[in-house]
C-alpha cells in the first residue's frame, strides 16, 4: 500500500529536475497551484479541482498518495481532473504540481485526506422495539482528551499538530515516538517537529500525544509513522594537494567535479586531533581580521578556515582554550543573541545554536547548544524545534529539548544550521503555510536578511567529524562561473560523502576561505572581477600541538 504523507499544511516537497537538489526543486520555480479540493462524486470516483496560478507551465502532474510517480500528466491551464477505481472505505490524498519542459516545477500542493464512502445496501425496515427504561448517566471519564490534527513524514523530520482539552496551559505535554520523548510547547496545542537526528530510517514508530497531570501520564491512541526515504550521500573524485609544507598527519584535497550539473570547486582538509602532533583550535581576536592574517599571526597554524557569522556580535558562543565567551546582549533588540533571536514573525524565539567543538582531549562534537541565563552550555543531539509563526518554546535545560550530553567543550564555535547529526541531514526546503522555513530553528533564514542560507547556493564553509573521530574542514567557491556553490542540503550530503557523521554550516559567501600556507580558494566575489577577502570574527582549524 502506498505510504501517504498526511499533514495539516501544504508542505512543499520539491521534485528532482534541472537546477534541483537531491529530489527537491528550487523554491519559486513556477507559481504554485492553489485551492486544491477533492470531492467524492460516485462510488470509487473523485473529482479534483484547483486554481491555475501559472502562465508559463507546460502542464500539471497529478499524484495519488505518496509523492512519487504521477498518475496523470495533464495539459497546461488544466484546473480539474478525475480519478476512478478507488477502493471503498480506503483513505487517499492527492497532489498537483505545475511543470515546464525545461525541468522547472512549482511546489507540490497536497490535498486533505479523503475517505471513499462504502456503498450502503438498502436495509429492511426493522420492527419497532419496545421502549427501554431510562438508564442512569455514566460518569464522564477522567483525564484529558487528545486530538491529532495532522502529521507529516519527511526525510528530515516527522511533524505533528495536536491539541489537548482538559489540561491547563502549564501542564507538561508533548509527543512520544515509542520510547523517545519530545517535550512540547506551553499551552494546550502545538505544532511539534521531531528531528531525524534521533530517529532511524526504515523504522516504524508509534506516535502518541501525552500529558502529565498530578503525577500521572495520559496518552492518546497510537498511530504508525516513519521517516521518509533517506537521501543519498554526494561523493566526488578528490585529488590530494602536495607541496603545502604540512605534516603527514594533515591531508588536503581538491575536486573540480560537477555538483548536480553545476560547475564546482571545493577543498577539504582532514586530521586526527586526538593526541598526535596536531590539535584543533578556535581563534577569536579582539578585532576582526582576515583568515590569512589570523593564520600567519598565530605562528603555528597549519590549516585555517573562517568560522562564525562575521558581524559585530557572535551568534551563539565561542570557547577558546576552555574559556567560554560571555552572553552578548543587544540592547536595541532586547535579546541575548547567543540564545534567542527575533524571527520575521516579530516574535523573540529561544534558539539552540549549531555548534562544533572538541573537548580537552580533542574528541569532536557537532550538534546544537543552548546557553541559559545560568551560563552553563548544554549540548544536544536534537534542536530546540522553534519554528517561525508558531508558538514559543521555553529555553533549553539539562533535559529539554532532549537529554544534554556530559561533555565539556574546550575549543568550539557556533554558527549554523547543523547540516549533519548522527549521520542524517536535519534540514530541508519545506515551508509552513505562512511561508517560513520549517527547519530554520535559529531564525536566521526567517530573518529579514538570511534567506540565502536556504534558498541560495553560494560559497560554503563547513566543519565536521567522521565516525572514527577525525575532523574535516570543507569549503567550496560559489557565485562565479567556475563554481556555483552548494545548497545547504547538498552541503550536508557532501559532508556525509566525506565520511562525516556530524557537521555544521559556517559563515559563507565573502567569508569563505581556506588557508594552508596561502589562500587556496578564489578571491573573486562575482564574475564582474570584484574580489573580497572579508575580515571575520572567528576562525578554526589545525595547529601544531603545543
Amino acid at each position: 500500500m502506498n505510504r501517504m504523507i498526511r499533514f495539516f499544511f501544504a508542505a512543499a516537497l520539491l521534485a528532482a529536475c534541472s537546477g534541483t537538489e537531491n529530489g527537491n526543486a528550487v523554491p519559486g520555480a513556477l507559481e504554485d497551484p492553489a485551492d486544491l479540493t477533492v470531492e467524492c462524486v460516485a462510488a470509487g470516483s473523485v473529482s479534483i479541482s484547483w486554481k491555475d496560478n501559472c502562465c508559463t507551465e507546460d502542464g500539471y502532474y497529478l499524484f495519488q498518495g505518496s509523492y512519487a510517480k504521477p498518475v496523470q500528466i495533464l495539459p497546461a491551464d488544466t484546473e480539474t481532473a478525475a480519478v476512478d477505481g478507488l477502493e471503498e472505505g480506503a483513505t487517499y490524498s492527492f497532489g498537483v504540481q505545475a511543470f515546464r519542459s525545461d525541468g522547472a516545477r512549482s511546489s507540490y500542493v497536497r490535498s486533505q485526506d479523503i475517505t471513499i464512502p462504502a456503498s450502503q445496501p438498502q436495509q429492511p425496515e426493522q420492527p419497532q422495539q419496545p421502549e427501554q427504561p431510562e438508564q442512569p448517566e455514566t460518569p464522564e471519564p477522567q483525564g484529558p482528551s487528545f486530538s491529532i490534527n495532522g502529521v507529516a513524514e519527511t526525510s528530515s523530520y516527522i511533524a505533528v499538530r495536536y491539541s489537548i482539552s482538559g489540561i491547563s496551559g502549564s501542564d507538561p505535554h508533548g509527543v512520544l515516538l515509542d520510547d523517545i520523548v519530545f517535550p512540547g510547547q506551553a499551552g494546550t496545542s502545538a505544532m511539534q517537529l521531531l528531528s531525524n537526528s534521533v530517529l532511524e530510517y526504515g523504522r516504524e514508530y508509534t506516535l502518541k500525544i501525552y500529558a502529565d497531570l498530578q503525577g500521572k501520564r495520559y496518552t492518546s491512541e497510537g498511530r504508525k509513522v516513519s521517516l521518509g526515504e533517506e537521501p543519498q550521500a554526494i561523493t566526488f573524485n578528490w585529488t590530494e594537494l602536495t607541496g603545502l609544507g604540512l605534516p603527514s598527519s594533515v591531508k588536503v584535497y581538491r575536486t573540480t567535479d560537477k555538483l548536480n550539473g553545476r560547475n564546482f570547486n571545493a577543498w577539504y582538509a582532514i586530521a586526527d586531533c586526538r593526541g598526535g602532533d596536531v590539535e584543533f583550535r578556535v581563534l577569536n581576536p579582539a578585532v576582526k581580521k582576515t583568515v590569512d592574517v589570523q593564520a600567519t599571526g598565530a605562528g603555528d597554524c597549519l590549516v585555517l578556515i573562517n568560522g562564525g557569522i562575521f558581524g559585530k556580535a557572535l551568534n551563539g558562543v565561542a570557547v577558546i582554550d576552555g574559556t567560554q565567551t560571555e552572553s552578548y546582549y543587544v540592547a536595541d533588540d532586547n535579546q541575548y543573541i547567543d540564545r534567542e533571536y527575533w524571527g520575521r514573525d516579530k516574535k523573540l524565539h529561544k534558539v539552540s545554536r549549531g555548534t562544533f567543538g572538541v573537548d580537552a582531549s580533542g574528541n569532536p562534537f557537532a550538534g546544537w547548544t543552548f546557553t541559559p541565563s545560568s551560563g552553563v552550555l548544554y549540548l544536544y543531539d536534537r534542536p530546540l524545534p522553534s519554528v517561525a509563526g508558531e508558538a514559543l518554546y521555553p529555553e533549553g535545560t539539562a533535559s529539554f529539548p532532549g537529554p544534554a550530553k556530559s561533555m565539556t567543550l574546550y575549543n568550539a564555535v557556533s554558527c549554523g544550521p547543523v547540516v549533519l547529526c548522527n549521520g542524517k541531514v536535519p534540514v530541508n526546503f519545506e515551508k509552513t503555510p505562512s511561508g517560513y522555513w520549517m527547519t530554520d530553528f535559529e531564525m536566521w533564514a526567517n530573518s529579514n536578511d538570511g534567506e540565502e542560507i536556504y534558498s541560495g547556493h553560494p560559497d560554503r564553509t563547513s566543519v565536521g567529524y567522521t565516525a572514527d573521530g577525525k575532523i574535516i574542514l570543507f569549503i567550496c567557491d560559489g557565485r562565479i562561473s567556475e563554481s556555483a556553490g552548494a545548497y545547504v542540503t547538498e552541503l550536508g550530503l557532501i559532508m556525509k560523502g566525506l565520511g562525516c557523521v556530524g557537521a555544521i554550516n559556517l559563515d559563507g559567501g565573502g567569508s569563505t576561505t581556506m588557508w594552508a600556507g596561502s589562500r587556496l580558494n578564489s578571491l573573486k566575489k562575482n564574475d564582474s572581477g570584484a574580489t573580497e577577502n572579508r575580515e571575520v570574527r572567528t576562525t578554526l582549524g589545525f595547529f601544531r600541538k603545543r
